[in-house]
C-alpha cells in the first residue's frame, strides 16, 4: 500500500494491509506513521504556511538524503524514495 492510495480504502482494507505487512515493513511504517505526525504537529505548532512546509521539506530532504547515503553504503535500502532519487 503507497500513502497516496491508502485515501481510498475502507479502515477494513487498511487494517488487512498492516495485518499482511512482514515484521521489516511493519516497523518501517511505525517510524513513517510517527514521523509523519510529528512533522504535522510541528507544522501546526507553527503555522501551515506554504513557506513553513517548504522550509520543513527542504530539511527533511537534506537529512533524508545523508540517511540514504549511510543505508545505501550499508547495504541497506529498504524503501524507494518517494522523491525519485
Amino acid at each position: 500500500m503507497r500513502l497516496e492510495n491508502a485515501d481510498k480504502l475502507t479502515p477494513a482494507q487498511r487494517l488487512h494491509e498492516v495485518l499482511r505487512m512482514d515484521d521489516a515493513t511493519l516497523q518501517a511504517q511505525e517510524l513513517v506513521q510517527k514521523g509523519a505526525m510529528h512533522v504535522l504537529t510541528v507544522l501546526l505548532r507553527v503555522g501551515c504556511t506554504e513557506a513553513n512546509a517548504r522550509s520543513m521539506l527542504d530539511s527533511c530532504g537534506e537529512f533524508a538524503s545523508k540517511v540514504s547515503a549511510e543505508c545505501r553504503r550499508r547495504g541497506l535500502g529498504i524503501v524507494d524514495d518517494p522523491r525519485g532519487n
